[in-house]
């Protein structure tokens, strides 16, 4: 977790967890609504209590202690906050710095081992941690970092990454464009509805005369909510189509596998389930 002053000196500039949001990576946070916590107009998020961000933090020594023992090397905790020598809105700060060697030390810790975690010893992981550890890479001049993770509490990996100079390049630009716009209190190009209805949280009584290609936006999404309609009522048929078959049974299968289960809950009821199908 970052101390107070880490956090005042966050307010300067993009750390390099906030790169990912930056260049679009993120699912939850906007570039747009990062803007909006830069340029003062919103507060940032209180993530401390994310079970990923809980867990994490309390596992940070532990994780870091454990890469240093299997790792054979020494690591130390970095306190303060580290700036690009060119660019000063670019900030990090650090987990770990691996001692005697120009290299970082990034910790994670992982609920699930998604499809976007690769083996132990690769350098594939989420797109967001690439772009973390080479934003780390940029502001420290380091030319290599390592991220362990420990997933689902037992599985330990450690991934090595080596400094990628066009994708540092890449983060550069889009950072250096992301904090013009904050400094200019130019707000960047919305990316959803939540983007729209923070931007714009009430309505005058005009109508807004519609161009052609939104006419054709608002066909579409007739047609999609027409078929959603559809296949909702579908289901539902379905759903009761079978517990009506299974009755007072756990489920249904084949001599090869579980096809649905109708459970009872820990609230006290059924609950249908049906089964991916086998590739």
């Amino acid at each position: 977790m970052l101390n107070e002053k880490q956090i005042a000196n966050r307010k300067k500039g993009i750390g390099a967890s906030e790169a990912g949001i930056v260049m679009g990576l993120s699912a939850n946070v906007s570039p747009y609504q990062l803007w909006m916590v830069k340029t003062g107009r919103a507060e940032p998020d209180d993530l401390s209590e994310l079970p990923q961000v809980y867990w994490g933090s309390l596992h940070e020594t532990e994780i870091a202690n454990h890469y240093a023992k299997i790792m054979n090397c020494k690591v130390r905790r970095v306190t303060n906050t580290l700036f690009h020598k060119e660019h000063s809105f670019m900030l990090c700060h650090l987990d770990r710095k691996i001692e005697n060697m120009s290299k970082v030390l990034e910790c994670k810790f992982a609920m699930f081992a998604k499809d976007d975690w690769g083996p132990n010893g690769s350098d594939i992981v989420p797109m967001s941690y690439i772009v973390q550890v080479q934003y780390q890479l940029a502001v420290t001049g380091y030319q290599e970092a390592d991220l362990a993770v420990l997933i689902g509490g037992y599985d330990f990996r450690v991934y090595h990454f080596k400094r990628d100079e066009e994708l540092i390049n890449k983060i550069i630009e889009e950072v250096s464009a992301f904090w013009k716009c904050v400094e200019t209190d130019t707000a960047p190009e919305l990316r959803d509805r939540t983007d729209a209805a923070l931007a714009y949280p009430f309505n005058n009584t005009n109508l807004k005369e519609a161009e052609p290609e939104v006419v054709k936006v608002v066909e579409e999404f007739r047609e999609v909510r027409a078929k959603a309609k559809e296949l909702e009522e579908k289901r539902d048929k379905l759903s009761d189509m079978l517990t009506l078959f299974i009755k007072d049974a756990e489920g249904i299968r084949t001599d090869k596998e579980v096809l649905a289960t109708w459970k009872l809950t820990a609230r006290g009821s059924r609950t249908l389930k049906v089964m991916e199908a086998r590739a």
